[in-house]
């Protein structure tokens, strides 16, 4: 087991960018339909850490409840970091995340991401790769 830790996970601005949702018959919960994550960190500022980051594009939806947050889990260390999304929404189109990874050493970093709603479900995960040069 490696002895660094990834924690913490800054966040910069998350501008509510969001969508109407649509009348659909989905009730189980909530699901990325599609997240852009960039594989290479590029050095960023965010809320005055700097360090390795990434900027996120997700898109997604809960047509049942209303989305609360979405969370990075660092394989590696199973640590969990949650980003609070606020107001609950049912639909994020094109939302960017900025995230920078603190104290990461170099090489590649295996990601997951999943989202939880109103009512405690979570969605899928989804797999990433993350390498800080």
């Amino acid at each position: 087991m490696k002895s660094y830790s990834l924690l913490p996970l800054v966040i910069a601005s998350f501008a509510l960018v969001t969508g109407c949702s649509s009348a659909s018959s989905d009730s189980g919960g909530p699901v990325i339909d599609k997240l852009d994550v960039p594989a290479t960190t590029s050095t960023m500022t965010v809320n005055g850490q700097s360090g390795p980051g990434v900027i996120l594009t997700l898109t997604a939806h809960d047509d049942s409840s209303g989305l609360t947050a979405l969370h990075v889990v660092f394989t590696e260390t199973n640590q969990d970091q949650t980003i609070s999304i606020p107001n609950a929404p049912t639909q994020l189109t094109g939302q960017k995340i900025e995230l920078v990874i603190l104290n990461a050493p170099k090489g590649q970093h295996a990601v997951e991401f999943h989202l939880t709603d109103v009512k405690g479900k979570s969605s899928p995960v989804f797999d990433a790769t993350i390498t800080v040069p």
